[in-house]
């Protein structure tokens, strides 16, 4: 495994929340809403639609299964090509609906990175230290996630990071006592970066941050070089190791409650949820389409210390790793749980995740094992 090969995905606090129906349904229109540069629609539907009738070639029944996966690759590829803008900016809007849903638990994160600005003290008059040790120890500071009861604010990994602007922050700034005294308080994976290093604009080759190439333009190559060091180790020194030590807690805890014959026969006598809060939870589901209370608060049926919250984080976190075949027989494992609760948005997230394991594992999954 090479660090090229690892996906990270950074994510504000904001991203944590569970969109509500109306601000999905409001994100999606605008999505599909028709602009001046997204060409002829109807004329570009129409062409894809004659495409396809001649995509599917007339072959016999047992060509048919054989061909089946190549037909469906190049259909995909022909009705879902990446340059159409409308269809592009639909499918993110649909991804950013269905984030941080509470019926699942990829979206909880191994480590939180808490950032403060040099800046900042001469607007609050605190140092770096006192900002971070603030961010660090306060529970209140965390994404309502994390205290909801839906992700565990004690198993998250906490990190810290302060950042230097030549610009805006203080012009007598030095790095090296603050690192050194905040890798004493915070541990040695504590750092301080500096930005936007040049004092003139310079144009950027490549639009690595957005914006049309206009971020990051006055940052020079020090700049960057440091920055790419520091989440290169932030991702081999922190992330992975924290993804480790989550498997490796919650593999023993669900090894010792749900796995094993004796485990499999305590199973029979499991007592199902209380009816009412399964059908209060999917109630809320279907109205406002996020399981939210009538107060606007996210309603979490299964708690983070309960035994299928566990299992289906264990599950995902698997999942993440591209272990496909010990994520699928984790999800089976609270699959009829969910299904004895009434739970039927947990139920079927978990079963839409079993699909994908088995679609990613492919020919290795066996007839007998899809079933």
């Amino acid at each position: 495994l090479t660090l090229s090969q690892v996906s990270v995905q950074c994510i504000t606090p904001e991203q944590l929340e569970s969109p509500t129906y109306e601000t999905s349904h409001s994100l999606l229109q605008e999505s599909a809403r028709v602009l001046q540069g997204d060409g002829n629609i109807a004329q570009e539907l129409q062409m894809l639609e004659d495409r396809v009738e001649l995509l599917v070639p007339n072959v016999s029944e047992s060509e048919a299964s054989q061909d089946l996966e190549t037909i469906a690759q190049e259909a995909y590829q022909l009705t879902s090509p990446l340059d159409i803008p409308w269809l592009t900016r639909y499918r993110y809007a649909l991804d950013e609906t269905t984030n941080a849903l509470p019926h699942e638990m990829i979206q909880c994160p191994p480590l939180v990175l808490c950032v403060c600005s040099t800046g900042d003290e001469q607007e609050t008059l605190e140092s770096p230290i006192e900002v971070l040790q603030e961010l660090v120890s306060s529970p209140h500071v965390l994404p309502e996630a994390f205290r909801n009861g839906w992700f565990d604010p004690r198993s998250v990994r906490k990190e810290v990071l302060v950042l230097h602007d030549h610009v805006e922050g203080p012009p007598d700034f030095q790095d090296v006592p603050l690192r050194a005294q905040l890798q004493r308080q915070f541990g040695p994976h504590a750092a301080v970066l500096r930005l936007n290093s040049c004092l003139v604009a310079t144009p950027q080759s490549s639009d690595l941050w957005g914006g049309a190439g206009q971020l990051g333009s006055y940052m020079n190559d020090q700049d960057l070089n440091l920055l790419k060091r520091y989440l290169a180790g932030l991702v081999t020194q922190c992330v992975l190791p924290a993804l480790e030590q989550r498997i490796a807690k919650l593999n023993a805890i669900v090894s010792e409650r749900k796995k094993g014959v004796r485990n499999l026969v305590k199973s029979f006598w499991r007592k199902p949820k209380e009816e009412s809060e399964s059908a209060s939870w999917n109630s809320n589901k279907q109205s406002n389409g996020s399981g939210m209370t009538s107060e606007g608060k996210l309603q979490v049926l299964y708690r983070h210390d309960s035994i299928e919250s566990q299992t289906r984080l264990l599950a995902d976190t698997l999942f993440l790793m591209e272990d496909y075949e010990a994520a699928l027989s984790t999800y089976r494992l609270i699959r009829d749980d969910f299904k004895s609760d009434k739970a039927l948005v947990h139920y079927a997230s978990v079963q839409e995740m079993m699909g994908l394991c088995l679609l990613h594992l492919g020919e290795q999954a066996s007839y007998g094992r899809s079933r």
